[in-house]
């Protein structure tokens, strides 16, 4: 039996149009924008089944919130800028 993957491959200045993509491939979420766009966003994902490979750039500072499942992980390398986050009550903040 063969398996399908899905791929998403998307170069948008439209965050709303990012953020479904997003929500496509991973969780539902709310996004907002704190800054103006500096370039275009991307969104490329790989569905391999149980696991997600994906490079996502907003191409603005965002806000994000969302509710992530208890039996998920999600592994981010910061490539450029900065990452902030909250879960449990603790706060991270990651670089390059």
């Amino acid at each position: 039996m063969t398996e399908t993957s899905t791929v998403q491959d998307l170069r948008s200045r439209g965050l709303g149009e990012l953020q479904a993509a997003v929500a496509r491939a991973y969780f539902p979420h709310d996004l907002k924008k704190l800054g103006r766009e500096t370039s275009p966003g991307i969104v490329r994902t790989l569905d391999l089944g149980p696991l997600t490979l994906g490079r996502i750039r907003w191409g603005a500072d965002i806000a994000l919130d969302c509710d992530y499942a208890q039996d998920a992980y999600e592994v981010n390398i910061v490539l450029e800028g900065g990452l902030s986050w909250e879960r449990g009550g603790r706060s991270w903040t990651a670089g390059p």
